[in-house]
């Protein structure tokens, strides 16, 4: 993913509907009591003024002390409601953050589902991912921190600059040469932060997967069993150290733009009290109006300091990450076509089909045809990288073919035609998931509309529901993170199968989905399968040859092409390349 070139305001503009849609009401009220808050957090200047006047007259018997007591309530009380609204606008805050951080998380998923499968071949697409999602939460950082600005910061600036300006004009000009070096620096920062981002974010993918490594569920008991700690820790160690020192070398840059910028602030501090001074002095202003002013200053300058050091020096920090995410969001989406029912009498008709995988000089496919008969069971067979399981993708259309075309039906898979509906479409793969969710959850995921019952894909799928492996039936939950029970591989892969034949399908496909099922019972689930699958389109993915005679018709593959199809015996005649294999597998087992 290209970074596009973008300045803080414009990509601010670009992020903001996402922010206020996630939380509209809070994002109003946020900005509102804001604005609230600048104005009671000026006023405490004023109150001061009139409290150190009021204080000094009654001192000199010029003044009731019921007014200095009055006077003092009224800095007491500005200070408390200055508080309470502190108070709102934190909690506000909080329940904003999760709620727009739900809401931006959502529409990454979102996008990610829209992405081309293709896109995943390409680790980079992984590097992009991961930079959105850390970009999605400094979106929000980056809206809130400027919003914050124009309706709190801003108006403190312009109530102080009016106020000073009555008081001296060229107190307002020193203010504004405190602000502005701050934010001159704060500025530069971001393009040291912006390259930062880009650099370290493949880093960070990679310390996260080797964090994984070492603590992760799927991970700890091959780590643990191969005393591996040691080697991930060095690596994890090694990678930490490359990110830091990517890290200090950029932030040691910053520092030091920092200090120049520090001493110019000290130099215009200085100014200030100078002109003051002299003020106050000359009898332009009185003594009290001195004590608020100075005490104020310390407020004014902690603003300056927040702008500068904080606001500014997060916007950008932060800023390459948020244009991580918008960039990631404008990513052309998978153009879908409207769901359409497909004729599955018409058969699947595979023309001139090539396919290559990203960042690979090899072709998967290369120019192969086939043509798929209605209610037809095949099996795919060949060995490894024969481009098995690339053709699989490409009929159930995760893939397009890069030249040649697909038809299911009436229903085109071509370079050209972005989408295949997957209506009646069901498959089952080698590398399937484990859901941390129930049994029944598990089954009917594939086809979360339908109420049928799950008992016969289950029994289908040779799954036993037993009180000791399941304890609360269906409804026992497969994970044992989340205080259920988990299954051997063998039983993995039945409910794996029960979950494709549960969906409502005219078209299967079984990726090799029995590798940790014995050929004896493998046999049996095929079988099984067929028998189910009589008057549907089936195909049959398997290393196992001997589960393959059960088809109708064998297709043989070998470096991405098609060399070989029949029935077994006629494969068996020709004596070519799966006789071969279906005699070396016979002395397997006959070896046992």
């Amino acid at each position: 993913m290209k970074t596009k070139s973008e300045n803080i305001f414009t990509i601010f503009i670009k992020v903001l509907p996402d922010i206020f849609h996630g939380a509209p009401v809070h994002f109003v009220y946020m900005n509102i009591v804001a604005l609230v808050y600048s104005v009671l957090w000026f006023s405490i200047l004023p109150a001061n003024n009139y409290m150190f006047d009021t204080i000094i007259k009654a001192a000199n018997g010029q003044a009731s002390v019921k007014y200095a007591i009055i006077a003092i309530l009224i800095v007491f009380a500005i200070l408390t409601i200055q508080h309470v609204f502190n108070g709102l606008n934190a909690y506000n805050n909080m329940y904003q953050y999760f709620k727009v951080y739900g809401y931006l998380h959502y529409r990454i998923h979102k996008k990610v589902d829209q992405l081309p499968a293709i896109k995943f071949e390409d680790p980079s697409i992984m590097d992009d991912i991961n930079k959105s999602i850390k970009g999605s939460e400094n979106a929000m950082l980056l809206v809130n921190i400027i919003m914050n600005m124009i309706f709190f910061y801003i108006p403190q600036l312009l109530f102080y600059s009016i106020y000073f300006y009555f008081l001296n004009p060229y107190l307002v000009l020193v203010v504004f040469l405190i602000f502005i070096p701050q934010a001159i620096s704060s500025i530069l920062q971001s393009k040291f932060h912006i390259n930062l981002e880009q650099e370290v974010a493949p880093i960070r993918r990679e310390l996260d997967n080797y964090d994984k490594s070492l603590t992760g569920i799927d991970f700890f008991k091959e780590t643990r069993m191969l005393r591996a700690y040691g080697y991930f820790i060095k690596l994890y160690k090694d990678t930490q150290l490359l990110l830091n020192s990517k890290a200090y070398a950029v932030e040691k840059k910053i520092a030091m733009i920092r200090l120049y910028m520090a001493l110019m602030t000290l130099t215009g501090y200085i100014g200030v009290l100078y002109i003051l001074l002299q003020t106050v002095l000359s009898g332009a202003i009185t003594i009290g109006s001195f004590g608020a002013i100075f005490i104020s200053l310390s407020s004014l300058l902690s603003i300056i300091k927040e702008i500068t050091f904080g606001s500014f020096n997060e916007l950008s920090k932060n800023f390459g990450t948020v244009l991580n995410y918008k960039n990631f969001m404008n990513m052309n989406p998978t153009e879908k076509m409207a769901e359409q029912n497909i004729d599955f009498s018409k058969g699947i008709k595979i023309s001139n089909v090539s396919f290559q995988y990203p960042n690979t000089n090899k072709k998967a496919l290369n120019n192969i045809s086939l043509h798929i008969h209605n209610k037809e069971t095949i099996a795919i067979v060949g060995e490894n990288g024969a481009g098995k399981s690339t053709l699989v993708r490409l009929l159930l259309g995760i893939y397009r073919p890069q030249s040649g075309s697909i038809i299911i039906g009436d229903i085109e898979n071509t370079e050209r035609n972005p989408y295949i509906p997957q209506n009646n479409i069901s498959a089952v793969f080698q590398k399937f998931q484990k859901y941390a969710l129930t049994l029944k959850e598990n089954v009917t995921i594939s086809d979360i509309k339908s109420d049928d019952n799950i008992i016969e894909p289950i029994q289908n799928a040779g799954l036993a529901v037993n009180s000791k492996d399941f304890p609360q039936g269906e409804l026992t939950m497969l994970s044992r993170e989340f205080g259920g029970t988990d299954l051997s591989g063998g039983q993995w892969q039945r409910v794996a199968i029960a979950r494709g034949l549960f969906r409502k399908h005219d078209l299967i496909i079984l990726d090799e989905p029995t590798a940790a099922i014995d050929p004896i019972e493998e046999s049996s689930i095929f079988r099984t399968f067929r028998d189910i699958s009589k008057n549907k389109i089936a195909v049959i993915v398997t290393h196992r040859l001997g589960s393959a005679k059960i088809a109708d018709r064998i297709v043989v593959m070998d470096e991405g092409q098609i060399i070989e199809e029949g029935t077994h015996e006629a494969l068996m005649r020709l004596n070519g390349k799966y006789a071969y294999m279906f005699n070396e597998q016979a002395k397997w087992y006959e070896h046992e």
